[in-house]
């Protein structure tokens, strides 16, 4: 259905990836797949690499900044979706693979417009394997050391994550829901979880009641001094 309410082509993806390895990732994948279907592509290591720059990533997601493009395209790497590296030292413009190795038919009709230079290789990802079937939870089930070094990419120390394991997977088997990725499922709950404790800590020390003995520290009489209130008000 035709509508001038929407001005330009919307951005379409994959319900079931979205819920499985993130809304924001099933977007940016979507995007960087849409970008390589339409531009001539690099071959180097059996994989297809494609230059796009920063602006025009911010183009097609002018809802994101720049540095949530990078925190999402992170997450895909560390789900092991894509590779990228840079085009030649630029500081703006980087060479895209989606990390699944061209057939030998597909190379015959890939060009290869310029070299590219031996890249980063990154370690198989355990969390998804692209054709890899998606799995139920198992009740021995803990998160990767990858996962928990993103919590604490967040400021959320081990304690609280691990702590978290039993009644995330709890949760699931009683759903009984397959995923690729558990590890990145896991991720979202943790990073909720310590965001509504976080609130409840400002809220409980926002209720506290004032100590009787309460005084204002030096810092606070120094700065009343500096705006021209005396410390006797």
């Amino acid at each position: 259905m035709a509508s001038n309410l929407v001005p330009e082509r919307p951005l379409v993806f994959s319900p079931t990836l979205a819920a499985t390895i993130g809304l924001d990732e099933a977007i940016l994948l979507q995007v960087l797949m849409d970008f390589a279907a339409h531009r001539p592509g690099q071959l180097q290591d059996q994989y297809r690499w494609v230059e796009i720059a920063d602006q025009e990533l911010q183009q097609a997601l002018p809802f994101w900044k720049l540095a949530d493009i990078r925190r999402v395209e992170a997450s895909l790497r560390n789900l092991g979706m894509i590779l990228r590296r840079s085009d030649n030292g630029a500081d703006s413009s980087y060479l895209y693979a989606l990390n699944e190795k061209v057939s030998q038919g597909q190379r015959a009709s890939t060009a290869a417009s310029k070299p590219v230079s031996e890249p980063a290789k990154q370690p198989a990802a355990r969390v998804f394997r692209h054709g890899a079937a998606a799995s139920s939870i198992t009740a021995d089930w803990t998160p990767d050391e990858e996962w928990l070094v993103q919590c604490r990419h967040h400021n959320i120390p081990d304690e609280f994550s691990l702590s978290l394991v039993p009644e995330f997977v709890s949760y699931w088997r009683d759903r009984g829901e397959a995923r690729f990725s558990w590890g990145n499922a896991f991720f979202s709950h943790v990073r909720r979880r310590w965001r509504e404790e976080q609130t409840r800590q400002g809220a409980r020390e926002l209720s506290s009641s004032m100590h009787r003995d309460w005084r204002p520290s030096m810092d606070a009489l120094e700065i009343l001094v500096n705006a021209g209130i005396a410390q006797d008000f």
